[in-house]
């Protein structure tokens, strides 16, 4: 399980991981209607060299804080 803080609506997008399980992203997309929750997942499978379908949001929707999980 990978835990992300995001921070939505910034000056710029960026991301800093903090751990193998733990990643910071800042992203200048709005949380509205998912934009946010897309850059923020199109973002971390890039980071993590890994296909955006591997990546699935399992908690956090909503939240600032959201959990991932990888499947193979």
């Amino acid at each position: 399980m990978i835990e992300v803080k995001v921070h939505p609506k910034a000056k710029r997008n960026a991301i800093v991981r903090h751990s193998d399980e733990l990643f910071e992203i800042w992203t200048t997309a709005a949380p509205d209607k998912g934009d946010a929750n897309d850059a923020v997942t199109r973002m971390l499978a890039k980071e993590l060299n890994i296909a955006r379908s591997n990546l699935s949001l399992v908690r956090g929707h909503t939240a600032r804080t959201k959990f991932f999980s990888i499947s193979e």
